[in-house]
């Protein structure tokens, strides 16, 4: 009896058959759950981590900043091309000496100055065809013929002025009689001094003298002797 009490109160106390007595053995610890395995820390600081982090940062903010640089840098170079390019054509516009301009001068303008070029009073457009085509050519000798009102005659008037800023310039214009030549003379005195404030006609020589000290003058050729004086 006493062997049976002694074995019960071991049951009791919660110890298995064969082990000791009053030990009571831990249950077995499950297996570990399939999946990704843990990466280990063994070895490495948090503070070195912390570290890294810090250096890709600055080392990312450097580069966007070293970005933005080159940006502001191209703006500015094209913004620098843009205000000399201005600077120049508006230089022409305020030159005393001629008040001729190309459409390829105002394109390069700001968009505020060619609205206001656009408002002033232009004393000549070239008209589309064959007066602008005649204006426009590089040869050396160019035939502009057609009927009467064409423009032939304001045509040969104006191309002249291109030049008329260059102190070495000469021109001659030419027209067949004296009364033809007179007409070219009268639309000439409406248009130069505009165009050059400060030219000046002389009336002895027939010629139009410009600031700069080109020269334009004005002649008739009726005859074979008559051509033979220029």
């Amino acid at each position: 009896m006493a062997a049976q009490k002694d074995r019960k109160t071991n049951i009791d106390n919660g110890a298995k058959e064969g082990s000791e007595p009053g030990v009571v053995t831990p249950p077995k610890s499950k297996s570990p759950s399939v999946g990704r395995p843990r990466k280990s820390t063994k070895g490495k600081s948090p503070a070195l981590s912390v570290e890294t982090k810090a250096k890709k940062s600055a080392r990312q903010n450097l580069k966007e900043k070293r970005d933005n640089v080159a940006k502001t840098r191209n703006r500015f170079e094209s913004a620098k091309k843009s205000y000399t390019g201005a600077k120049e054509n508006i230089t022409k516009f305020d030159n005393s000496e001629s008040n001729i301009v190309t459409p390829d001068d105002i394109s390069r303008l700001p968009p505020s100055v060619q609205e206001y070029v656009k408002d002033q009073d232009v004393i000549f457009v070239p008209n589309d065809g064959p007066q602008t085509d005649f204006l426009a050519a590089g040869e050396r000798e160019v035939f502009y013929g057609g009927a009467r009102g064409g423009g032939k005659s304001y045509a040969m008037l104006v191309d002249p002025l291109r030049y008329c800023h260059k102190p070495m310039h000469r021109a001659l214009l030419i027209r067949r009689t004296m009364p033809e030549l007179r007409d070219m003379i009268n639309h000439s005195l409406k248009l130069y001094s505009k165009a050059f404030p400060g030219a000046k006609w002389r009336e002895q020589e027939k010629e139009w003298r410009f600031p700069s000290g080109a020269r334009v003058e004005f002649g008739y050729a009726e005859s074979l002797g008559d051509a033979l004086r220029y």
